[in-house]
C-alpha cells in the first residue's frame, strides 16, 4: 500500500487541495487531508492527476512522411498531397514493405515515448494494411505490443476502415469482417473516403458482430456523421473540425466527440470548435491521432492545444484527456482517482492545475503510476 500527499488532486471530476490518495494496483481511498488513518510508504508531491487515456492512434506503421511539409507550407491541402503520391497512400506501401520485426520495433519505440508524457491508456488502430490479409497482419502487430507492453500500458485494439481504394471494396470488408470478430474491440471507419451509405453498410455488419462502434467523421466537410453515429450506437465520433455545433446539442444519447488538436496543428487546418462542444454539456474526448502526418507522442502537447488554440477551459482539457478518453473507449475503470478504479495516477511537475497550463511545450511528467507500480 502506498499514500501520495499532494497540493492539488484533479481525480476525473474535480480538482481537490491538499489532499491525499492511497492505492495498490487500485485506488483504496482519498480526500481532503494527509489520510493519517493511512501508515505506508507516503510521498509528498505538486499536481497530481489520473494517467492520460489516448483514445485515438494510429501507432502501428513503418516510414515517416517528413517531405509533406514542405507541400503543406506551399500551401497543398491534404487531398492534394495524397493525389501527388503521398499521404495514406505512402504510409500503406511502406508498411507493406516493412519487416514485422520493424514495424514492432518502430511502433513499441513510438508508445515508449507516449508513456514517457504520461499515457496509461492507448487505443491502436489498423488502417494501413488496406487488404484484409494486411489488415489482420497490422493486427496480430498490436496485440504482440499489447502483450509485451502490458506491464506499462493499456493497448485497446480497433480494426479501421481507413481508404477505399477501388469499387466493391465495402463488400469484401463485410464479406471478411468475420476473420476480425474477437480480436478488436471497435471497429472504426473513415467517413470521408467511403461515403455515407457504404459507411453505414460497415457499421451495421460490425455491430451485428459485436464490436464497438467508432467513426471518423467531419473532418474536411460537414458529413452528417454525427447524426449517423448517435443513429446507430457509435461509442465515440472523432476529428469534428466540420461538425456544425448544433450536432451536439441533442440530450439523447450520444457518441463522445473526441478532439485531435494535433491534426489540425499539423495539416494547417482550422480546430474543431472544442470549447463550444463542451460548453453544451457534451463529454469532449481529446487524444494524439499519432500517426505519420501528425507525430504527435505527447498528450500534454494535445493539452496545451486544446487550451490555447481551442480555448477549452482547463476543467474541460483535463476530463478530456482522462476521464473522457475512457468513456470514449467504454472504460469504467480507467481515466479518474476514485475508490476501486485502477491506480494510474500521473504525478506532474507543476505546483496545481494552473501551474500545469501555463509552462507549455514542457515535462509535464515527474512521475508515472500504472496499476500501482512506477513505470517512470
Amino acid at each position: 500500500m502506498q499514500k501520495i500527499i499532494c497540493r492539488e488532486l484533479f481525480t476525473g471530476n474535480e480538482f481537490i487541495e491538499d489532499a491525499f490518495v492511497v492505492f495498490e494496483d487500485r485506488i483504496i481511498d482519498l480526500g481532503r487531508g494527509r489520510g493519517e488513518q493511512y501508515s505506508c510508504d507516503t510521498t509528498e508531491v505538486g499536481f497530481v492527476m489520473p494517467g492520460f487515456v489516448d483514445s485515438h492512434t494510429h501507432a502501428v506503421f513503418a516510414g515517416s512522411r517528413e517531405r509533406e511539409l514542405e507541400m503543406k507550407l506551399e500551401g497543398k491541402r491534404y487531398m492534394e498531397i495524397l493525389k501527388a503520391g503521398y499521404g495514406i497512400n505512402r504510409t500503406v506501401e511502406d508498411t507493406k514493405r516493412e519487416s514485422d520485426d520493424e514495424i514492432l520495433r518502430e511502433s513499441e519505440a513510438r508508445i515508449e515515448r507516449a508513456i514517457e508524457h504520461g499515457t496509461t491508456t492507448m487505443e491502436v488502430k489498423t488502417g494501413y494494411g488496406i487488404t484484409m490479409e494486411q489488415e489482420l497482419r497490422l493486427l496480430g502487430i498490436i496485440e504482440k505490443l499489447k502483450r509485451r507492453l502490458e506491464d506499462r500500458i493499456d493497448i485497446i485494439p480497433t480494426f479501421l476502415a481507413h481508404i477505399k481504394p477501388y469499387e466493391g471494396y465495402t463488400d469484401e470488408l463485410i464479406e471478411h469482417m468475420d476473420a476480425v470478430a474477437g480480436r478488436a474491440e471497435f471497429f472504426d471507419v473513415f467517413m470521408e473516403a467511403f461515403g455515407y451509405d457504404d459507411t453505414e453498410r460497415l457499421l451495421r455488419k460490425a455491430k451485428s458482430l459485436g464490436f464497438g462502434l467508432k467513426l471518423h467523421t467531419d473532418e474536411f466537410s460537414d458529413c452528417g456523421g454525427v447524426a449517423l453515429a448517435r443513429r446507430l450506437g457509435c461509442v465515440s465520433v472523432d476529428h469534428l473540425i466540420r461538425s456544425p455545433v448544433d450536432s451536439f446539442k441533442s440530450v439523447e444519447a450520444q457518441p463522445v466527440p473526441c478532439l485531435l488538436p494535433a491534426t489540425s496543428f499539423s495539416s494547417f487546418e482550422p480546430y474543431a470548435r472544442g470549447a463550444e462542444i463542451a460548453a453544451l454539456g457534451a463529454p469532449v474526448a481529446l487524444a494524439t491521432d499519432m500517426n505519420p502526418n501528425c507525430w504527435c507522442e505527447s498528450m500534454g502537447f494535445v493539452a496545451d492545444l486544446a487550451c490555447y488554440c481551442m480555448r477549452m477551459k482547463p476543467m474541460d482539457v483535463l476530463k478530456g484527456m482522462t476521464l473522457n478518453g475512457a468513456r470514449a473507449l467504454s472504460l469504467k475503470d480507467r481515466g479518474q482517482i476514485a475508490k476501486g478504479a485502477m491506480a494510474d495516477i500521473v504525478i506532474t511537475t507543476a505546483k496545481n492545475h494552473a501551474d500545469f497550463f501555463s509552462k507549455f511545450g514542457t515535462k509535464k511528467v515527474e512521475r508515472l503510476i500504472k496499476k500501482g507500480k512506477v513505470v517512470i
